[in-house]
């Protein structure tokens, strides 16, 4: 006994109907299972081993393929070594050996999972002979046993065909039909019994469909395609019973009466049985197939509303992608902008400050020395405005000018000087650039230079806050004759305070 097969005691095999994964190689996401129950089923494969069917008992489905027709040797006929007489019943019986026997080694894995790994590797064969089947059926119930009108009655040959083909249908073709939507049944799962076998040496093995089966669409999909056949087969061949009905050979033997009416009444009773059951099994069929539509139609809304929010987040996050790379862009060319602002600025700045340099050194008055030799000895042109130069001798005065131009030996005849400041240090160049950059205030809005601005200056050229205001006083005026000679207007940052 195999995993999948279970004790009458034990129950099915089978049993869950929750949605779960099923590894299939077409497999994306979850599938759901549909339970069915198996009484109907069971009913019918019973049925055909009686009265008006086969008439062969439990064993019918065992002594039906004996001998197997596709265990002889290839004849002429096609309807060699089966029960079917006719050409059309013997090819369609075929067909169905052939599925029935795949069906069987379906059944045979030990769970879902392994059947539907079966019907990944067969689906697409089990579909090409479920074709064949179907065209068969069409054949018969369309051309072979087309429903005739009152006016229509078949004679010759054509009268033997249909009885031939509607005994190949009541006798083999319609049974082996139950009988492989029986082991289509049991791709839902299966059990094994042992019975007494009266005829053996002991027990034997019996296979059986369990209360309820299990399946997956495509094992629904099988269903539904075997029980389509069943019933447009049922459909024409009661049609062809009442008409011209058939039975047993036996059946024209016997000369009781009695017997004959008992046996006929039976059989037609057995025959409806069969349309009953089928129409009661189709309806609770198609009402899960609605069911399992209904979840996919959910699964898909899902999906579709999954795949709807995937493109909305994708979307968003492209968009986000685009902003983000537009502000890079920006803010690189930003930088570079500002960069080169900054770079125009220094320029400008180093350019106002070497042009203040310029007109500082040139309104700093000639110093002269008067030397032994009576020559005059220049002093250097460059020297820095704000710093006093040694004398030659100590000044007498301490608030000289640090401005003011050493007192010379000897000097030309000039106005006399206004009181000079007091004696300041020394600037040097960086001092002096340190200075002309604090107060050079030249963007629009910027606030001028405040009284902490000097002071953080004066704390930072260790000088006091007199000198650098006074220093800073110079500049201005230097700025204001600069410009003035140049005819242009004075900046801001020059201005008088």
């Amino acid at each position: 006994m195999t995993a999948r097969e279970t004790s009458r005691t034990g129950g099915s095999a089978r049993a869950s109907t929750a949605t779960r994964v099923i590894h299939t190689p077409e497999t994306t996401g979850p599938q759901k299972t549909i339970t069915l129950p198996s009484k109907l089923v069971t009913k019918m494969h019973k049925l055909m081993g009686g009265t008006g069917w086969t008439e062969l008992n439990k064993t019918w489905s065992v002594e039906l393929l004996q001998p197997d027709p596709f265990h002889e040797d290839e004849e002429e006929d096609d309807h060699a070594a089966t029960p079917a007489i006719t050409r059309l019943g013997a090819s369609l019986f075929k067909y169905l050996v052939t599925l029935k026997k795949k069906f069987c080694e379906a059944s045979a894995a030990p769970d879902l999972d392994g059947v539907n790994q079966w019907v990944g590797v067969n689906e697409e064969w089990v579909n090409n002979v479920m074709e064949g089947i179907g065209k068969f059926v069409k054949r018969i119930c369309e051309e072979r046993l087309a429903v005739l009108g009152d006016s229509t009655r078949p004679t010759g040959n054509n009268l033997e065909s249909r009885k031939a083909l509607t005994r190949d249908l009541v006798l083999c073709v319609v049974p082996l039909m139950v009988d492989t939507l029986w082991w289509a049944f049991a791709l839902g799962g299966i059990e094994e019994t042992t019975e007494d076998d009266l005829s053996g040496p002991g027990p034997r093995a019996v296979k059986e469909l369990p209360t309820e089966g299990e399946f997956t669409a495509v094992g629904l999909q099988y269903l539904v395609r075997i029980t389509g056949w069943l019933v447009r087969l049922e459909g024409v061949l009661m049609f062809e019973l009442e008409a011209r009905p058939f039975y047993q050979d036996w059946f024209n033997g016997t000369s009781q009466t009695d017997t004959r009416r008992a046996y006929r009444d039976n059989c037609k009773k057995k025959r409806t049985q069969l349309g009953k059951l089928l129409r009661e099994w189709n309806g609770e069929l198609n009402e899960k197939v609605g069911d399992l539509r209904n979840w996919e139609e959910k699964e898909q809304k899902i999906l579709a509303s999954l795949r709807g929010q995937s493109a909305v987040i994708e979307a968003r996050k492209r968009a986000k992608d685009r902003e983000e790379k537009e502000n890079q862009r920006q803010m690189k060319a930003f930088m570079r902008s500002t960069h080169d602002t900054k770079r125009e600025l220094e320029k400008m700045r180093e350019e106002r400050i070497r042009q203040v340099q310029q007109g500082l050194r040139l309104m700093q008055p000639r110093q002269y020395v008067v030397v032994e030799d009576d020559e005059e000895e220049e002093e250097d042109e460059d020297e820095d405005p704000f710093a006093s130069p040694v004398p030659r001798r100590q000044p007498q005065d301490d608030d000289e000018d640090p401005f003011a131009s050493p007192v010379p030996r000897r000097q030309p005849q000039r106005a006399p000087a206004p009181a000079p400041p007091p004696h300041y240090t020394r600037w040097t160049n960086d001092e002096m650039t340190l200075l002309l950059t604090e107060i050079c205030r030249t963007k629009p809005g910027q606030p001028l230079a405040t009284k902490q601005d000097y002071e953080n200056v004066a704390e930072a050229l260790d000088k006091s806050l007199k000198e650098v205001m006074y220093g800073a006083a110079k500049l201005r005026e230097v700025q204001r004759k600069l410009v003035a000679n140049e005819g242009r207007p004075i900046p801001r940052w020059a201005l008088e305070e």
